[in-house]
């Protein structure tokens, strides 16, 4: 606060008047609209922190507490005019710019507030603020227009992302499918949809920016709704890829089926790339259960003991079709229970085993 108000160039009291600078200041700021009037009722690092906020710099600080009192003193139009040449931002960088930056900084310094205090010769600088205000308006303008022509197919596929964003939502809920992915696009997407139609298709005459465009750049939601289109699409990606491997891995298990008729089930199962066209709440729900059941089995079989036991779920029904297979899926089981035996024996079932004894 101390930096903002010693930037003051009118009046500039001597640095042993901290206090009464101060006091000043926040008299001043308590008549005045936002921002001015938080400077009266903030204090310490909450004032810092405002200030940092609200104004670039003590010098903007200092240039736009002297244009409200400028307003303050009647002179309206003068204010409005200085106000917008300090609020308007121009891009140092860009050629199509290059004149419009160079004749602001140099209105700066002819049409300045403290040029005003100082009774120096004003109504030339002023007329010269006033075209430039023009000559920025009509480039603001065009620039603006091209900002909302992209917003408009940014938000016609944010729009298409809708059922897109649906499907995400019910795959995350899918516990077997894995840990939840693109959160943080699900959570963004609400709010940059809503941002982006709420900006008005013109701007404002009145002001240097509109909407937080600023001439020359797109707006900072731009950039957060592609982000989100493109994070919603990997996450659904990712759900995708889930889902098949899941699919296809339980398909090839179905050891009773043929081996031909398997493949083909698993090249069906395979093909889920527009499944967000289908995926609504009874789909997702029937996935679940399908899945969840599926994953039950599967650790069952592998839990057990029992090569029998492991054999009749692969196979329930055996015919000649199936009957090579069948018997050899069975030595495997076989082969693998005498294995993990301690004995080298496997016991096959209750009679079985009290034969044995």
């Amino acid at each position: 606060m101390a930096a903002a108000v010693s930037a003051l160039r009118h009046p500039l009291p001597a640095p042993s008047h901290e206090r009464a600078r101060l006091k000043m200041v926040r008299a001043f700021a308590a008549t005045r609209p936002a921002p001015f009037a938080q400077l009266a009722a903030l204090d310490g690092d909450e004032l810092e922190r405002w200030l940092q906020f609200a104004f670039s710099s003590p010098d903007d600080f200092a240039w736009r507490l002297a244009v409200e009192r400028i307003a303050q003193q009647g002179s309206q139009e003068v204010a409005v005019v200085l106000a917008f040449l300090a609020a308007a931002a121009v891009p140092q960088d860009e050629p199509a710019y290059a004149e419009l930056a160079v004749d602001q900084r140099v209105l700066r310094e002819q049409a300045s507030p403290w040029r005003y205090f100082e009774g120096d010769p004003f109504a030339g600088a002023l007329r010269a603020a006033q075209g430039w205000r023009r000559r920025y308006q009509l480039a603001y303008g065009e620039h603006y227009s091209e900002t909302m022509r992209q917003g408009e197919r940014l938000r016609h596929e944010l729009a298409q992302s809708s059922l897109a964003v649906a499907a995400l939502g019910r795959l995350n809920a899918i516990g077997s499918l894995g840990a939840p992915t693109g959160t943080c696009a699900l959570h963004t997407y609400a709010a940059t949809t809503e941002r982006l139609a709420s900006m008005p298709q013109d701007p404002d005459p009145l002001a240097a920016q509109t909407a937080g465009v600023a001439l020359g750049r797109p707006p900072e939601v731009f950039a957060r709704a592609r982000e989100t289109i493109d994070g919603i699409a990997a996450a659904l990606e990712v759900q995708r890829r889930r889902l098949v491997s899941r699919a296809v891995r339980f398909v090839l298990e179905r050891e009773h089926v043929p081996a031909l008729d398997r493949l083909l089930q698993a090249i069906v199962a395979s093909d889920v790339g527009a499944i967000e066209r289908a995926l609504d709440g009874n789909l997702a729900a029937h996935i679940d259960r399908l899945l969840t059941a599926a994953t039950e089995s599967v650790e069952s079989i592998e839990s057990t003991n029992g090569p029998v036991d492991a054999f009749v779920v692969r196979f329930p029904r055996v015919s000649e079709a199936t009957l090579d297979e069948a018997v050899e899926t069975f030595r495997e089981l076989l082969d693998g229970a005498i294995r993990s035996s301690g004995d080298g024996q496997v016991t096959l079932g209750p009679l079985a085993a009290a034969e044995v004894t």
